[in-house]
């Protein structure tokens, strides 16, 4: 049976050790002075602390340390998890998928969930959704270069943005995967490929051009 939870408010920097200024990290240790510090900080408190020759180990701290979890820092944009405090920046937040980006379109500016996005297009733009299926054949009509479109994968949810444009006697398609601004990412929020349609409108008729 799991144990009740409770939800509270708590300065951080009681969570934080004395040396590296950081989330607390399992094992926890302090010294004569009553400085709290990492396990790993032991050897840089020495420098600062007159106490820090001796060290006695925190137990129940680190159970403390290893339980207190936070709402991810994307709830708003539609994230329900609770990440452990400590993992928080280093873990979660680097791969949450709700992460939000912004709307591509010139003048918009909207900002939300890559999750979100594709519903975002379809009402405010217009733009056509399509789910797709990762490796299996998808027929798409592409009409000009003004008829972007949207493909949505259904394992996972990540949105594409398609557009065509001309490539001399060929057409080329532009597909952009929008990916979440994650903190601490030096991500720009889009990762593109690009396409030439070669052949009739039909699956066997794309393939990629050389980088």
């Amino acid at each position: 049976m799991e144990e009740p939870q409770i939800n509270i408010r708590m300065p951080v920097s009681l969570l934080h050790c004395h040396a590296c200024v950081l989330p607390l990290r399992p094992p926890i240790f302090k010294c004569e002075t009553g400085h709290v510090v990492c396990g790993a900080c032991r050897g840089s408190h020495v420098q600062a602390c007159a106490g820090a020759g001796t060290y006695v180990s925190c137990a129940k701290l680190d159970g403390i340390v290893r339980d207190a979890k936070v709402a991810c820092a994307y709830e708003a944009y539609g994230c329900t998890s609770w990440v452990v405090y400590y993992e928080a920046l280093d873990h979660h937040h680097r791969y949450c998928r709700f992460a939000p980006c912004l709307c591509p379109d010139p003048g918009c500016g909207h900002s939300t969930s890559p999750a979100r996005l594709a519903e975002h297009f379809s009402i405010h733009h217009g733009w056509h959704v399509t789910e797709v299926d990762y490796a299996k054949p998808c027929k798409l009509a592409v009409r000009g270069p003004e008829d972007k479109q949207v493909l949505v994968g259904k394992a996972d949810g990540c949105v594409f943005l398609m557009s065509p444009c001309a490539l001399g006697a060929a057409t080329a398609v532009s597909l952009v995967c929008r990916e979440g601004v994650r903190q601490g990412s030096p991500q720009t929020g889009a990762r593109t490929e690009r396409w030439r349609w070669t052949t009739k409108r039909t699956p066997l008729g794309w393939r990629r051009l050389p980088k």
